[in-house]
């Protein structure tokens, strides 16, 4: 997190993309980071552009995977409360 706010360029790259790699374990945590790099993107330097773009490909896509997984479950659960629907006898 340090990093982030050090002058050298190479630095804030780094530290960046120190964040991507623990945010492809644990993107939860680094939710709290995440406007700090959106504010980062706004700088002049490619090369900090890019790690910023891959941090928040990287949280989006693994967000994702859990959104699917959510979906799932709700039809799932969807699926279950019609069965339950359509067997009882208040339906009729």
């Amino acid at each position: 997190m340090i990093g982030l706010s050090n002058q050298r360029v190479n630095i804030r790259v780094y530290s960046i993309n120190m964040l991507c790699t623990i945010a492809k374990k644990n993107p939860e945590a680094m939710l709290e980071v995440s406007e700090k790099i959106s504010a980062l993107a706004d700088e002049q330097y490619w090369e900090i552009k890019t790690q910023c773009l891959e941090f928040a490909a990287t949280i989006l896509s693994k967000f994702k995977e859990h959104a699917v997984l959510l979906a799932v479950k709700d039809d799932l659960k969807g699926a279950a409360g019609g069965a339950q629907k359509a067997s009882s006898p208040q339906g009729q």
